[in-house]
């Protein structure tokens, strides 16, 4: 037996003392954000902005819950799709309009943020997509910084912070849905919710066309706390009612559904229920709705790559396109008449936008719209100094309408800022292309139809300003980081080992 006397265990700490020790982070975000609870009940109006926000931000805090993403993104996916942007705000008094989705996307950078700091399985993720959109951000802040002079003697230097905010938001969305959908079945999730919701939309859009009514337009009757920004549009082409249900504008409209097209017609194919068939005929009958020879456009890049990435599939669905076709004109006559005299109008396309002023048609802008981009061609006039077109209140007209998101945003960010363009989407696309080719799963279906999403919205890009339409525009960058997503499951499913 051993003389040596056992050692006495030491006493562990108190509990209070370790939990205090262990979560540093969540002590931090709980003062912080009753901090900006007290600061806000100083700010009259604008604290009923950030008061709700900062008090839910600290609950989640101080009691470590799980905040469940998949209902915050549906929830997300539903103020997005059904309430109109720049259309409606939350009805306080700011310097600044607050909409729905503007505020939701503070509670997800907020919870998120929370997230980040107290949980260990929470981490932000890379997406593959970091050297262009590194490129996007130098174009940005380049052009401010080498045209400062001009913006501040121009006063518009509101405009520029407002775009910017704008943007920060879309990188926001954009690294939260690549770091918190991290699997296929969360992805499938959130693809099916836009499926839906873009079915719905496409219905409405049908039942608009028909009778001139947007269900949209009243929204503030049903919704409290919501008031209208503006008159609803009035918009007719060819004397049929131009849908735009919950968009800014039935280019927008059209184009929204022709991005989320590809994923219905996905499920579509490889489930056979009526219920997605029957989807993605309502998002193609909405997209129609629309009457625009840009979502015509952007439906025929779906169609191509379907083409080539999904020949066999392809073939056979065939031999349906004629009923459909008859089922499309039973819903909307007259709209394939309208379509064709649209694309070939009297005296040719290219002459009809060519004998217009500046401003009214995409060939009489082209030139003068080169003419400006010559005079600064590397980061253009600056990020957010554009104003075609002039609101109450903010600064002056200074441009003309482009109808190209391409030469708008050389115009304001330079050749510079147009190739980091190219470079997202061309890698994005690139990269999916290689591994749909050969991938016959679920997931190689999935990014066929991503690659179809997301080259459709770049080639619209042409011919309407993309980017001047919020709803489409977090429909884009949504698309690109479930993309990426599903490349890195895809990635991980490949690497794993294999016993």
């Amino acid at each position: 037996m051993s003389s040596h006397t056992a050692p006495k265990p030491t006493a562990s700490p108190p509990q209070a003392t370790r939990l205090a020790l262990a979560d540093p982070g969540r002590l931090f975000v709980v003062v912080a954000a009753i901090a900006v609870i007290a600061v806000s009940t100083t700010m009259g109006s604008a604290g009923l902005a950030l008061a709700p926000a900062s008090a839910l931000v600290a609950v989640v805090a101080a009691t470590g819950g799980r905040v469940e993403w998949k209902w915050l993104i549906l929830v997300f996916v539903l103020v997005v799709m059904f309430i109109p942007i720049r259309l409606y705000a939350i009805a306080v008094n700011l310097p600044f309009q607050l909409e729905p989705y503007r505020v939701l996307t503070i509670v997800i950078a907020a919870l998120w943020l929370v997230a980040l700091l107290i949980q260990p399985e929470v981490r932000l993720r890379t997406s593959g997509l970091e050297g262009p959109l590194g490129l996007l951000a130098l174009a940005i802040f380049g052009s401010i910084v080498v045209n400062s002079q001009s913006i501040t003697d121009e006063g518009l230097s509101g405009e520029v912070a407002k775009r910017l905010t704008f943007w920060l938001g879309f990188f926001i969305i954009f690294y939260f849905f690549v770091s918190v959908v991290r699997t296929l079945a969360e992805v499938t999730f959130v693809l099916e919710a836009l499926v839906i919701c873009g079915a719905v939309l496409g219905f409405l859009g049908v039942v608009e066309w028909k009778t001139g009514r947007n269900v949209f337009s009243h929204l503030n009757d049903y919704i409290p706390g919501l008031q209208p920004t503006g008159p609803p549009l009035d918009v007719f082409r060819a004397g049929l009612t131009r849908a735009y249900a919950s968009a800014q504008h039935p280019i927008a409209f059209g184009a929204a559904l022709a991005v989320l097209l590809p994923h219905a017609l996905v499920f579509a194919y490889r489930r056979g229920k009526p219920l997605w068939i029957g989807a993605a005929i309502l998002i193609m009958m909405g997209c129609l709705a629309s009457i625009s020879r840009t979502s015509i456009l952007m439906l025929v890049v779906v169609a191509v790559v379907f083409l080539l990435l999904r020949p066999r599939a392809v073939r056979r669905v065939l031999p349906l396109l004629l009923p459909l076709a008859v089922a499309v004109q039973l819903a909307l006559p007259g709209t394939f008449s309208t379509l064709t005299t649209l694309f070939l109008p009297k005296g040719g396309l290219v002459a009809q936008q060519a004998d217009q002023s500046v401003g009214s048609g995409r060939v009489a802008s082209f030139g003068p719209a080169i003419d400006q981009a010559s005079s600064h061609p590397l980061l253009g006039r600056g990020f957010g100094t554009r104003i075609p077109t002039a609101e109450p209140g903010g600064p002056k007209k200074n441009s003309f309408i482009l109808d190209d998101e391409w030469l708008s945003t050389t115009l304001e960010i330079g050749v510079v800022g147009a190739l980091a363009w190219l470079w997202i989407f061309g890698r994005f696309c690139t990269r999916a292309w290689q591994i749909a080719r050969h991938d016959t799963s679920d997931a190689g279906w999935m990014l066929t139809a991503f690659v179809a999403s997301v080259l459709s919205f770049a080639c619209g890009m042409v011919f309407y300003d993309a980017f001047s339409f919020i709803q489409v525009t977090i429909l884009m960058i949504v698309m690109l980081a479930l993309g990426q997503s599903t490349m890195a499951t895809v990635s991980a499913r490949t690497d794993a080992p294999r016993g």
